[in-house]
């Protein structure tokens, strides 16, 4: 594993580039939908990208073993994307739910107070989609923090090399 220390200057680890297609985060790689255009596609595999290898850099510059570094970066950048997606997909029946009751708070409070209500009925129904919003969001970075630190502790604890290397 090498000697730990603190960070110093290090050569960067460069980014990874995905497959045509396809959306990679760390070592999970997954089909990119056709409803997200190409600018944005690339837009995220850069970003996933970046933050995998500075996570690499910085563990390089700690004294690891550099294919250490390297699985232990792509393991945290993968289950944290898969945290995100299970603490998002968690929170959908909260979300709907707390959207419902907003809509029908919109429609009750915009009913009696026509024809104001015509304006304000869906300004509140729009709060309920905030309100949802509220809930996903920090679900979504609860899971992706929850996922994180399985993958570091996993690739931590892995083997520093593959059987057959």
């Amino acid at each position: 594993m090498g000697a730990l220390h603190p960070p110093v200057p290090v050569q960067a680890v460069p980014p990874i580039a995905p497959p045509p297609g396809m959306f990679r985060f760390g070592d999970v790689t997954v089909p990119a939908p056709d409803w997200i255009d190409r600018e944005q596609a690339i837009q995220i595999n850069d970003n996933a990208a970046q933050v995998e290898a500075n996570l690499a850099t910085f563990l390089d510059s700690i004294g690891m073993e550099r294919s250490r570094s390297d699985r232990i970066a792509g393991q945290t950048i993968g289950t944290a994307a898969m945290g995100a997606v299970a603490g998002a997909v968690a929170a959908v029946p909260i979300e709907l739910s707390s959207a419902a009751v907003g809509g029908v708070t919109g429609l009750v409070v915009g009913a009696t107070l026509f024809p104001v209500g015509l304006v304000a009925g869906p300004v509140l129904g729009a709060a309920a989609g905030a309100g949802a919003a509220m809930v996903a969001i920090p679900a979504a970075v609860a899971g992706a923090a929850i996922g994180a630190a399985v993958g570091a502790f996993n690739g931590f604890n892995a083997p520093p090399r593959v059987v057959g290397d």
